[in-house]
């Protein structure tokens, strides 16, 4: 059986599994030998003298497709989420996956959801979503963005965001909140300012540092690259 075979089978049918990982109210059957490899923060659960080393049960707060396509990424097979189209909804989606990736170092799903967030807030209608827009901005401007670079991402949502600006203005309690977000606010006068109108200059927006990462600027890293 070839190893991307066996990993399949393992993962489908939970033979041999040693750690059971609780999400969401789902049982994922999970093998440390391949958990621990891709993920050094659930190694870390598995290693030290703590309550899932013991009992073989980690809890995980995130919701179980957030765990499904992180497991999934782990075992190299695909998920019911990798094959879905981009869109509005698909953005918050993305977005939750590459929080994840983040906390658990998981780099290879971190670099396939940065990619994939950028592409569901490209597509999205947003027009007639404005705040949906505006929440989602908002969403990722409350993060702790420093361990890990959102500076990609925040590009993508604020060419969105001017893009649709019009309509934003047009929805009062959609300007009001994003007005309400300081970093949010500031930023995307600065990127308005520096794209002076064309959104389509690439090296403009290659250029511009939004001010939440900023801070402190961290590569992303696929660990099969190295």
């Amino acid at each position: 059986m070839a190893p991307n075979d066996a990993l399949k089978h393992m993962w489908e049918t939970g033979d041999w599994s040693d750690l059971t990982i609780i999400a969401g109210g789902r049982h994922f059957k999970v093998h440390k030998s391949v958990v621990c490899h891709g993920s050094p923060v659930i190694k870390a659960a598995c290693s030290r003298d703590w309550e899932e080393a013991r009992t073989g049960i980690i809890n995980l707060p995130e919701s179980a497709s957030v765990i499904e396509e992180l497991l999934a990424t782990l075992y190299d097979v695909s998920s019911p989420y990798m094959e879905r189209e981009s869109g509005i909804m698909d953005a918050y989606e993305n977005l939750s996956f590459r929080i994840a990736a983040d906390k658990y170092h998981v780099g290879r799903l971190l670099v396939r959801t940065e990619s994939d967030f950028i592409e569901s807030i490209r597509d999205g209608a947003w027009s007639e979503n404005t705040m949906l827009l505006i929440d989602l901005g908002i969403q990722i401007y409350d993060l702790d963005c420093s361990a890990v670079t959102f500076q990609q991402s925040l590009i993508a949502l604020l060419w969105a965001t001017t893009l649709n600006l019009k309509y934003v203005l047009l929805e009062q309690a959609a300007w009001n909140k994003l007005v309400a977000c300081t970093l949010y606010h500031h930023d995307l006068m600065r990127f308005m300012s520096t794209c002076a109108g064309n959104l389509e200059d690439k090296e403009k927006m290659g250029n511009f540092r939004c001010g939440r990462s900023a801070k402190k600027i961290a590569p992303i890293v696929d660990e099969d690259s190295e």
